[in-house]
């Protein structure tokens, strides 16, 4: 049997706005900073609801089996499988995804975007909930249909004193 997840008051926030969030419409962006709890909140989320929840260790497992230069289709391709079968996907960690992009001048950055964009009016079509983690803002195609939920500062500041 696994031990319940425990979160603080403000993660307990952040999951009650997620869960809300996903029970009136279909896209919904978890914000905070790392190390704030990001990942039990949508442990969480998952364990309440059910669903699949994938991470940078998905991610990159999607990653080896393209090249460099097509990034976000290894991110599509991962999440079109997942919508495909579930009900909710909770993608954990799309920073790494933004900060790649990012940090390596990304010649194909705005595909990313047209990625995303296919992606949320795929899923919305299917019936399919998505939750997306970040560490600051969304990208666009994400950001201006979601609804979003944050781990505050202070939320961090209590995961570091209960853990």
């Amino acid at each position: 049997m696994k031990a319940p997840i425990i979160l603080t008051n403000v993660q307990q926030e952040a999951a009650h706005c997620v869960l809300n969030g996903i029970a009136t419409g279909h896209l919904v962006v978890l914000r905070g900073a790392a190390g704030s709890g990001k990942t039990t909140v949508l442990e969480r989320v998952r364990n309440e609801r059910g669903g699949l929840l994938l991470g940078a260790r998905q991610f990159v497992g999607a990653a080896k089996s393209m090249t460099p230069a097509a990034i976000e289709d290894a991110f599509l391709r991962m999440m079109e499988e997942a919508i495909v079968v579930h009900e909710l996907v909770l993608a954990d960690d799309l920073q790494i995804l933004l900060n790649f992009v990012e940090i390596h001048s990304y010649e194909r950055r705005y595909l990313l975007d047209a990625s995303l964009t296919a992606l949320v009016g795929q899923a919305g079509l299917q019936g399919c909930k998505l939750v997306f983690a970040v560490e600051d803002e969304a990208p666009w195609p994400i950001r201006r249909r979601a609804l979003v939920a944050e781990i505050s500062n202070e939320g961090r500041e209590l995961a570091a004193a209960v853990g």
